[in-house]
Order: structure tokens, then C-alpha cells, then sequence
């Protein structure tokens, strides 16, 4: 049978996924690097790192990581010779 031919079925409603992990401040969450930023005088960057938290935990911004993940780069060499392939 090839895949043409098959017909799919609905199953069920999977209800036991957690929400979209987005829309909060990716530093703000994270106690272990709140609390070593503090205890090892880092003091003086926690609201530039709060801000870039908030940033981080953008949902657009994830979203473009999600893209980046499914979407493998390719990298173009400018030093190839010409007429060269």
C-alpha cells in the first residue's frame, strides 16, 4: 500500500503537553544564575541580564530559534576561485 492510499484516523485530544514555554523573563526564572550573578559580584549586570531575560523569553525570539533549529544553514565560501565549482 503506498502512502497515497492510506487513510489516517483521528485518535484522541492529547491533553497532557504544557503550554507554549514563552512570554516570561528566561533570567528572571532562572534562581541558580540569579543567585551565582549576586554571590560573585555581579551585581552591577543584573539589569542588563534581567532585560536580555525578557528579550529571551519573547515569544517572536523563541519562535525564530524553533526556525533556526528546523532549518539548517549553509555556508557559502567566498574564497573559492573563479570558474571553479
Amino acid at each position: 500500500m503506498s502512502t497515497l492510499e492510506r487513510t489516517t484516523f483521528a485518535t484522541h485530544e492529547v491533553t497532557n503537553q504544557p503550554p507554549p514555554l514563552e512570554g516570561y523573563n528566561v533570567f528572571e526564572r532562572d534562581t541558580v544564575l540569579v543567585e551565582a550573578l549576586r554571590r560573585e559580584g555581579g551585581d552591577w549586570a543584573e539589569d542588563e541580564a534581567r532585560e536580555l531575560g525578557a528579550i529571551c523569553g519573547r515569544p517572536d525570539v523563541i519562535g525564530r530559534g524553533v526556525q533556526a533549529n528546523e532549518n539548517p544553514g549553509s555556508t557559502r565560501s567566498n574564497s573559492t576561485p573563479p570558474g571553479t565549482s
